[in-house]
């Protein structure tokens, strides 16, 4: 009789063939048989453009040390914990890689809010709209479509990065 992947056991899941893991769900590879996820090379190099770019912005378009600080740090931990986990080298760093991300978001509010167009606030929308899609069914994702879509929002976010403090003044929330 015919099971679906999640009734079979680590044991069965590690008979499947090279071809055959390929079609299985990402979530299931990494959980039953690690040893045959690859490490995603190229999320890994998108995540250091995104938070080299966010580094640079933060260091050049910020007027305070302390804000420059705090925005450089936390894409510096985003940087190695979204490696980490989006790479699929250790996945136990996605809660860290969750709170960076979201420290970075709620500071480039404060930061530029008032002075966004609507412009960037569409863009932002579509941006979050694609990342709840994406975020929703990643787990039915093969790895290669999960790398695909994970890298299409890191380009998106890195267009972000490069046109808010380009076309915008720092001008905080309080």
């Amino acid at each position: 009789m015919y099971k679906t992947v999640e009734q079979m056991d680590c044991d069965e899941y590690k008979t499947l063939s090279d071809e055959e893991i390929k079609a299985k769900p990402m979530t299931l590879r990494y959980k039953y048989d690690r040893k045959r996820v690859p490490i995603l090379h190229s999320v890994v190099l998108v995540n250091v453009i995104l938070c080299v770019s966010g580094i640079f912005g933060a260091l050049n378009y910020l007027r305070l040390p302390i804000e420059r600080f705090s925005l450089s740090i936390c894409y510096s931990v985003l940087f190695f914990a979204a490696s980490m986990n989006q790479g699929l080298i250790q996945r136990w760093w996605k809660i860290i890689d969750i709170s960076s991300a979201n420290a970075i978001f709620i500071l480039n509010i404060y930061f530029y809010v008032r002075q966004c167009t609507i412009f960037h606030l569409l863009y932002g929308a579509c941006l979050f709209t694609y990342f709840g899609w994406y975020a929703w069914t990643g787990s039915t994702m093969t790895v290669k479509i999960y790398e695909l879509h994970t890298n299409i929002w890191h380009i998106g976010v890195i267009v972000m990065v490069y046109v808010l403090p380009f076309s915008v003044e720092q001008k905080n929330l309080f």
